[in-house]
């Protein structure tokens, strides 16, 4: 594990190592590990169930399973056996404009967002599914497609840490080029703070959802994003185009923060009008709290 120099190596249960540990490796694993132990497992399943024959009832059986239908043909009862689809494409769709940057939590959004990304790469490949990662900023700045293997995850491992967010910024554009990369159905994974063009971006969200992906998206905002402080100067700077403006807190502070929650609510209602799992969090959040509980909203 690769720490900053003089860090006491904290335990794997403290919340904060998925923040502290530099080792994306370190954090994949040690996540995936935690969300697939008691009731955070299978959280990636349940898309990819296909039916695969029936055989013929035995006491116990869950009577969910029955076919009626046939048992209406032949008053005998069948239960319906499933298999799971191997090996379903996950595409990891994340966000490296220059906002992703911001980091007056402590952590950059982006190293919040890469740490997520690198526990479902692990997590997908735990669970049988194949990992893909795309990078979305001035288009698709870096793209491996899914695959299976240990060399494929720690491809997708270190092009996270490689990574940083640019000074590109089409992300709608990205958006387009990677639906169409996106071939055959499975999970679509979107990371962004979805500051810009965020209407687009639902948009060919939807147009995924209508294509078949299951669609995820999670929100990754900046504490001063959603709140700030009551007092003082502020200067507000545009991270794409340089722009700024001063404001008194006193005068704005309340007016920001209902704004904010206004807006948080608005994308997490068109998300769910077209069958996305949303959520949004910032950086002060506990990895892995937010994670199980994004997935478990499924």
């Amino acid at each position: 594990m690769s720490l900053g120099s003089g860090t006491t190596r904290p335990a794997l249960e403290d919340p904060e190592i998925y923040l502290l540990a530099r080792d994306l490796e370190l954090v994949g694993r040690g996540l995936a590990d935690a969300l697939v132990h008691g009731r955070h497992r299978g959280l990636l399943r349940g898309h990819g169930v296909e039916f695969h024959s029936h055989r013929s009832y035995e006491p116990g059986d869950d009577l969910r399973r029955l076919n009626w239908q046939l048992y209406a043909r032949q008053r005998k009862l069948f239960t319906k056996e499933s298999r799971r689809e191997l090996q379903r494409p996950v595409h990891l769709l994340l966000d490296v404009t220059g906002s992703m940057a911001v980091a007056h939590g402590g952590w950059s959004k982006y190293a919040y967002a890469a740490r997520v990304a690198a526990g479902l790469a692990q997590l997908a490949c735990r669970q049988g599914d194949n990992p893909g990662l795309y990078l979305l900023g001035n288009g698709i700045e870096s793209a491996l497609p899914p695959r299976s293997g240990s060399m494929h995850l720690q491809a997708v491992w270190a092009e996270l840490a490689a990574s940083s967010p640019g000074t590109g910024a089409d992300l709608p554009g990205a958006f387009v080029t990677a639906r169409d990369l996106l071939k055959r159905r499975g999970f679509v994974i979107v990371i962004s703070d979805f500051l810009d063009k965020e209407d687009l971006l639902l948009n060919e969200m939807a147009v995924m959802r209508q294509q078949g992906h299951e669609v995820l998206a999670l929100q990754v905002l900046d504490p001063m994003e959603v709140s700030m402080p009551k007092t003082g100067d502020f200067d507000f700077i545009d991270p794409e185009s340089g722009e700024s403006v001063r404001v008194s807190a006193e005068n704005h502070w309340r007016q920001y923060e209902a704004n904010a929650a206004a807006w948080r609510g608005k994308l997490a209602n068109r998300c769910a009008a077209q069958g996305i799992i949303w959520s949004s969090t910032t950086t002060a959040e506990p990895l892995l709290e937010m994670m199980a509980a994004w997935l478990e909203t499924r």
